[in-house]
């Protein structure tokens, strides 16, 4: 697996704890009573906040990237030791900080549960979005990960649609047309939000990893119109946090996957700081469970 993605993973951690920072510096003096942010200041934070947007894409990417690289390497370990492997990886850490979190937020705020609502909450992920996702992700990786190219990309551009069609669902009629109710039974229970918004990620990075030798150098063609493109985008979403247009509903979606296709062919010591972003990257799952916890 590419070292520069052990990076940006670390950079996307990073992000994560500021988003988070600004957040809580936004709704947390509301909440409490004290005068909030206004003027430059709430500018400034609204426009920090949109980086959000690349953080979970960047994980879940770079997790299909490493799986795609397992399977190559460790071909008779996979799938099941080296998913069970990744699931003891992830779920204990997960469970125990889901607890954390909920006796944190009965001992600040008085909030509790009754014992099956907090039994759904761990399914869907609650505070952490992402991790189901991620977990059903590594179950179904050996389809994936198995195929040949034209079965692999079918199945990528399956998902893309897919996701396309979770999206016009969760708001009807936001791609130009409206699907009938009965459609709604398309939608998963348990990961229904998070595969709306970041589906296509992890299988992208395990396609895009296991076919580098061909798609690399073909994409590093047009690594300049990436950067260029993925500069537009985020100054058009800036530009519609600041109000001086209407965002279109499909920017938010664009922005990170572009990103996504331009990571892989920054060299490593391209990245600022990579030294010390590898290092937090290689943490950045326990960054991401603990942060929140930790601002709080």
């Amino acid at each position: 697996m590419n070292r520069q993605l052990i990076a940006w993973r670390g950079i996307a951690a990073t992000i994560m704890v500021l988003v988070h920072t600004v957040l809580m510096t936004t709704v947390y003096p509301h909440q409490w009573g004290f005068a909030t942010l206004a003027g430059w200041g709430n500018t400034v934070a609204a426009c920090l906040s949109l980086f959000g947007m690349y953080v979970v894409p960047v994980f879940l990417f770079v997790s299909g990237a490493f799986f795609a690289y397992a399977a190559r390497v460790q071909p008779r370990k996979y799938p099941i030791r080296l998913i069970w492997t990744n699931l003891a990886h992830i779920l204990p850490p997960y469970l125990i900080w889901s607890i954390v979190f909920y006796l944190l937020i009965y001992l600040t705020d008085g909030t509790t549960f009754t014992f099956p609502i907090y039994i759904k909450a761990i399914l869907v992920g609650y505070p952490f979005d992402f991790v189901p996702l991620l977990v059903a992700w590594i179950l179904v990786s050996p389809l994936i990960a198995r195929a040949n190219k034209p079965v692999a990309l079918s199945l990528l551009a399956a998902i893309g649609i897919y996701q396309v069609i979770l999206i016009n669902l969760r708001t009807p009629g936001i791609v130009g047309v409206t699907f009938p109710a009965w459609m709604e039974i398309f939608t998963p229970k348990v990961i229904g939000g998070t595969m709306t918004v970041y589906g296509i990620y992890f299988p992208m990075g395990l396609v895009f990893s296991r076919y580098a030798k061909e798609f690399y150098p073909w994409l590093s063609k047009f690594r300049i119109l990436l950067l260029a493109l993925n500069g537009i985008l985020l100054a058009a979403d800036i530009a519609g946090t600041l109000a001086l247009w209407h965002t279109p509903w499909w920017l938010a979606y664009a922005c990170p996957l572009l990103l996504m296709l331009l990571l892989p062919l920054i060299k490593r010591d391209q990245i600022p700081l990579f030294h010390f972003m590898e290092k937090v990257g290689v943490h950045s799952y326990g960054i991401y469970l603990t942060n929140l916890i930790i601002l709080d």
